[in-house]
């Protein structure tokens, strides 16, 4: 399932080309197909699931012919890939960020996560796996943690997007990112931490307004391997920070464990992350009048006691037994893994045979969005622009454009100062159908317009077959250090930054945001224009 050939799509039995952004209604038609056939798994449903019958009513609500009509796929196509889905034992879902990238981000997740529960692919050998923290070790506490030791339940409530978007009470217990703008934007937010972020450059929409908004807090600090347009536009202060072939760190991941161990002397002044963090927390940690200020509990100062940031590594893995030099020599270490948890009192705190939800089983009906005043089963929702949603847009930007695909030179922003990585990808470019291509009287090569009615930047035209003729695939996170770095310039972040199309709204539960669904039109540049 993916608008795009490519490597994987080529060499695939069935190849299921949909329209970006209605990933929902094609799980929803395999669904279909599934139950409509009775190929589910009667015993997996029956024993251990919450809302089979309101998820089989919602998608017989859905006929293939509307399903092809939305996603653009043949429903003969459809048909077969549940049919080979449901009947290949075992089987998964291989999924990505792109389910995040669309409004519908989570009734999409929750309807694929439909496809393997019905089948009974959930925690058996080839299927969908239960991960956890190897050894008892949590892989978010290598970065960071106490945070809870910090913010009473008084100040939770005042993060941001706390009161608008119940699921950021639970889970990913986060400020919202899309309101930080609008907070940021009138002056409520007083400083700012940057690390490991290239903000105005990588992962903000609407740029502009981002970059205005980021001159606003009264002081920013920020740690990063190179000067980056973020950096340059807005940072008081910046750290060097250890690149990851001169520090220590831990990997914890899935089922193993293991330590990262720096190979190389660290350049100049240059500290690792978890040493920067470690010092700044001692810190806050001792100071009287920060603790009185943020009105820190009495037996919750001073909770940091180490001396060398491999103490603290040591503390990070204490739970598997081993100590971060023991690590260092005999790692990795692979956890036992345990299948079929649920049967065996594995996922539950009370120890009882299920899953850690409200009713005990996995909920195809969600009681808990029910709760939050959300729909509690999968839907259909059209991406915010489109050929449905905004049809006189469509008019005027008449192809649905992906972005965010990574290349093999570069990890997302970054690297682009490294000569040989830059030697394979020079330039931006866009993927654009030949057919399309040539009635746009655009050739392998040429400088073009991306542009909608949010803003325009350029790229390189790439002419090929792996995009579909009403589509284009852009390249993100564009900078270029060898220009200018300073104000306006910056490194030209502008110039072929594909985020300023891109509109800061998130969906419906406050996840997901059409970043690999919107409108735009291409069209050739000037000569006076490159």
């Amino acid at each position: 399932m993916e608008p795009r050939v490519t490597w994987l799509a080529a060499h695939a039995d069935i190849h299921l080309q949909l329209r970006p952004g209605t990933d929902t209604g094609l799980a929803l038609g395999m669904i279909k197909v599934i139950i409509d056939e009775d190929l589910y798994d009667h015993d997996f449903v029956e024993r251990w699931t919450y809302g089979f019958d309101e998820l089989a009513e919602r998608a017989r609500e859905l006929s293939l012919d509307q399903v092809e009509a939305m996603t653009w796929v043949p429903k003969e196509k459809i048909v077969a890939a549940a049919r080979l889905f449901a009947t290949s034992k075992p089987a998964n879902v291989v999924w990505g960020l792109a389910v995040d990238m669309q409004s519908q981000g989570t009734p999409c997740a929750a309807a694929i996560a439909a496809l393997w529960t019905i089948t009974g692919n959930l925690d058996v050998p080839g299927g969908m796996c239960y991960t956890a923290s190897p050894m008892g070790v949590d892989q978010p506490s290598a970065g960071a943690w106490g945070i809870y030791d910090l913010i009473n339940e008084e100040m939770q409530k005042k993060r941001v997007g706390w009161k608008e978007f119940p699921m950021y009470r639970y889970g990913l217990t986060q400020a919202m990112p899309d309101m930080c703008l609008e907070y940021m934007e009138a002056g409520k937010v007083k400083g700012v931490w940057i690390q490991t972020s290239n903000g105005i450059a990588c992962m903000s929409c609407e740029t502009e307004r981002w970059y205005q908004a980021m001159k606003k807090p009264e002081f920013i600090a920020a740690v990063d391997i190179f000067m980056t347009p973020t950096i340059q536009s807005c940072a008081d202060i910046v750290m060097p920070v250890q690149t990851w072939a001169e520090k220590h760190s831990v990997r914890a991941h899935y089922y193993f464990l293991s330590a990262i161990t720096g190979a190389c002397a660290a350049e100049g002044e240059a500290k690792s992350d978890c040493e920067i963090n470690r010092e700044l927390a001692q810190y806050f940690d001792n100071d009287d009048e920060f603790n009185q200020a943020i009105g820190r509990p009495e037996g919750k100062q001073r909770t940091w006691p180490w001396a060398t940031e491999d103490e603290v590594y040591d503390e990070i893995v204490s739970p598997s037994g081993f100590t971060f030099h023991e690590l260092m020599e005999h790692g990795p270490v692979y956890q036992k893994y345990v299948y079929k948890k649920y049967e065996k009192g594995l996922m539950r705190p009370d120890g009882q045979p299920g899953f850690n939800t409200p009713t005990g089983r996995i909920e195809f009906y969600s009681t808990l969005f029910e709760k939050f005043g959300y729909d509690p089963l999968p839907y259909i929702e059209e991406p915010g622009i489109g050929p449905v949603t905004t049809p006189d847009l469509y008019e005027d930007y008449p192809l649905i454009m992906i972005t965010g695909a990574r290349t093999t030179s570069f990890f997302h922003s970054e690297h682009r100062q490294i000569p040989y990585l830059r030697q394979l990808t020079p330039d931006p470019w866009v993927q654009i159908h030949p057919r399309t291509a040539k009635d746009l009287n655009i050739s392998e090569g040429d400088w073009v317009w991306i542009e909608n009615h949010r803003g325009r930047c350029r790229q390189r035209a790439r002419l090929t077959f792996e995009v579909h003729e009403k589509e284009i695939a852009a390249q993100h996170g564009w900078w270029f250090p060898e220009q200018d770095g300073a104000e306006p310039n910056l490194y030209g972040f502008r110039q072929s930054n594909i985020n300023q199309l891109l509109a800061n709204k998130p969906g419906t539960t406050g996840f997901g945001a059409d970043l690999k669904c919107t409108l735009c039109k291409v069209y050739r540049c000037k000569e006076e224009e490159l």
